[in-house]
């Protein structure tokens, strides 16, 4: 999944994470921190870096959107802190048959939609969800809004359903071909039924983008499902101020187990040192820590507040393959997308390897660089120790002089006939430091860069929507595979929102990426997980920059917290709010 504004993902390895706290060194505390404890009875506060873009569950994906759905429950699985997978609305994990092909869930007893106001203002009441909720819901995964329909990728009858929703503009239109592969023998079982084995798939169904909603929700409220999402999970959506707060309260009618907490409240603090001060003044339970302060607050009165959370990600700018800077009109060279002969492939292969090799990671990852020791430099795409990582991996080095040896081959010596790169990225922390050190970087070897920073929202569509040339971005595993880090972010099935945001469309690439997802077994499949990363590696679509630490203060009186590897930032998507309390001494 992307990640999120600004999110600090972490690294997988105990090792590393201890390698990390060494490169922090030992500090001594300038001074300790004034901290008030202030709770409100019942009601967890976070602060999160921007306003979610949209909370429709197939329109999001982003890490900020998808920890604030979260919240609302409603799909059949979710994983558990090991990451592995649970029941959610299933009452069980499913029965597998025809060798993995066909999987039948039977849905809890008592699961019913939470209540929904629509633009008249006239509520409607809970009620009870049925297996052709779980049909269309999935089935709205194939309508052209929808940033997920690789989800629906072999289940019998998707490619037709898909092309028959195709021509659909109205977002309150919930009328839908019959998909052949969802079969519902009753009002409570769901079989689906895939064309060949796919071992991913079940991953897919824990995902919020695979929600379950109410048909007659979305009829009524069309494209602003999004600002009003409704679901079946412990707590309800009923207040989103935009920039400003998203509040949940308790489901009542929940059929899993009852939150303690009454209100779940996310406010939008785009700046670190706002959401510090309103932490230390009593204000909020869960923030992120500021840049720059980790090292003080580890060795502060707060320090036992502070978490390093080992997790899963990559960090990394993509370069936009569609469009060739290979010279000429500086305007079209950057900005149009050209046709490449095959020399001129050969020759944007090389400057992108040009900016890999000019940038130095080691430095960005010190103790004393822009990430203050929170990030091990990335050798390619797949986090440390993730199935099908591999540790023999050599990606690229600092070597400035070998950026300008690739300059001249490609016919840009010193970076002369080259346009000036625009450099997008968004506004949170660390991004402009990474940007402007990135800059000077490249600088160094003669490539020019200009930078623009964008709010989030803004800065998603655009890159969506292939108009940056060369951005900022990151991936947070979804589910505990290579296939995440590599399938959908280089498969040209997945170009654009999807996520081939590079829009890296080579089909040598695209075979090897095939062949790994149908090995015939594991072991296989490993091995060529490492031989496709390699090959994405040697193509550059991306400058390969760094796997991450978040670093999160949560307050001493919330207990029940527990991390997982997919908690990249405060809004601690994964985290099971139903088991967190609020333990406030009576004053």
């Amino acid at each position: 999944m992307r990640l999120g504004p600004g999110t600090l993902g972490p690294i997988l390895l105990p090792v590393l994470i201890a390698a990390g706290a060494a490169l922090l060194g030992s500090f001594t505390p300038e001074r300790d921190f004034r901290e008030r404890l202030l709770p409100i009875p019942g009601t967890l506060r976070i602060a999160v870096p921007a306003n979610p873009p949209n909370l429709d569950p197939v329109e999001a994906t982003d890490t900020t959107s998808d920890g604030i759905l979260e919240r609302m429950g409603g799909t059949l699985l979710r994983f558990d802190p090991d990451l592995n997978l649970v029941p959610d609305a299933a009452e069980a994990l499913p029965e597998v048959t025809e060798e993995g092909r066909v999987f039948t869930f039977r849905l809890r007893a008592g699961l019913v939609f939470q209540p929904w106001r629509d633009p008249a203002g006239e509520w409607h009441p809970e009620r009870e969800v049925t297996s052709e909720d779980v049909r269309y819901s999935l089935t709205r995964l194939l309508e052209p809004w929808s940033k997920r329909s690789y989800f629906m990728e072999g289940v019998v009858g998707k490619k037709e359903a898909q092309q028959a929703l195709a021509s659909k503009r109205d977002r309150r239109d919930v009328s839908q071909p019959l998909l052949p592969g969802i079969e519902l023998p009753d009002s409570r079982t769901i079989r689906i039924r895939l064309d060949a084995r796919n071992r991913y798939f079940l991953y897919f169904l824990a995902m919020n983008n695979a929600m379950i909603v109410p048909k007659e929700a979305v009829a009524s409220l069309g494209f602003r499902f999004g600002r009003a999402p409704v679901s079946t999970g412990p707590f309800r959506l009923v207040e989103w101020r935009d920039n400003h707060k998203v509040v949940f309260e308790r489901f009542e009618r929940y059929c899993g187990r009852k939150p303690s907490l009454d209100r779940v409240i996310f406010y939008v603090m785009p700046g670190e040192e706002t959401a510090f001060q309103a932490y230390l003044n009593g204000d909020l339970e869960v923030i992120q820590a500021p840049y720059g302060k980790v090292a003080s607050i580890r060795d502060s009165n707060i320090g036992p507040q502070l978490t390093l959370n080992p997790l899963g990600d990559v960090r990394f700018h993509g370069f936009n393959m569609e469009r060739a800077p290979l010279g000429g009109n500086t305007e079209r060279a950057t900005r149009d997308p050209l046709p490449m002969t095959p020399e001129d492939k050969v020759r944007a292969r090389k400057l992108r390897q040009a900016f890999n090799y000019a940038v130095d990671r080691v430095a960005l990852c010190a103790k004393d660089g822009v990430l203050e020791g929170r990030a091990i430099p990335a050798k390619g795409v797949v986090p440390p120790g993730m199935k099908g990582s591999n540790p023999e991996l050599k990606g690229y080095v600092y070597d400035p002089e070998k950026a300008k040896r690739l300059l001249e081959e490609a016919g840009f010596p010193e970076g002369r006939g080259l346009p000036v790169f625009p450099y997008h990225f968004n506004s949170q922390p660390p991004n402009q430091e990474v940007a402007e050190a990135v800059q000077a970087m490249l600088a160094k070897v003669g490539i020019r860069t200009e930078l623009h920073q964008m709010d989030w929202g803004a800065y998603q569509n655009f890159v969506d929507e292939s108009k940056a040339t060369f951005f900022r971005m990151a991936w947070i595993l979804d589910y505990p595979e290579a296939e995440n880090f590599l399938y959908p972010l280089f498969h040209s099935n997945f170009l654009g929102s999807d996520g081939n945001y590079a829009r890296c469309n080579n089909p040598d690439i695209d075979r090897m990426l095939e062949e790994a997802r149908k090995a015939a077994d594991v072991e296989t499949e490993q091995r060529l997980w490492r031989k496709v990363e390699e090959a994405i590696v040697e193509e550059a679509p991306w400058l390969f920059l760094y796997h991450s630490a978040s670093a999160i203060l949560v307050k001493p009186y919330v207990k029940g917290v527990v991390f997982t590897r997919m908690d990249a930032g405060p809004e601690i998507q994964q985290v099971d709010l139903t088991a967190v309390t609020l333990e406030i001494e009576e004053r």
